[in-house]
């Protein structure tokens, strides 16, 4: 959980074909193509990222690449 005036990060993870609509419904900032989809996520720490990366292998979901796509300040609490 971030404090108030952390910095989070924010990740584009593109991963291989269309996940699907149940998961993709459950995660803010996906889009989807015929070849990969491409979720947008805000990560607090290394952490929280490793725990995204995770849970995309444990459902089977091949990764294609990941980048930082830079900081966002996080709303004050």
């Amino acid at each position: 959980m971030p404090t108030a005036g952390s910095d989070v990060m924010r990740y584009r993870i593109v991963v291989r074909g269309v996940i699907s609509r149940r998961i993709t419904q459950a995660i803010e900032g996906v889009r989807a193509s015929d070849q990969e989809t491409v979720l947008l996520a805000d990560v607090v720490d290394q952490a929280q990222l490793h725990g995204i990366l995770e849970r995309l292998r444990d459902l089977g979901i091949d990764l294609v690449r990941i980048e930082s796509i830079g900081e966002r300040e996080s709303p004050p609490h």
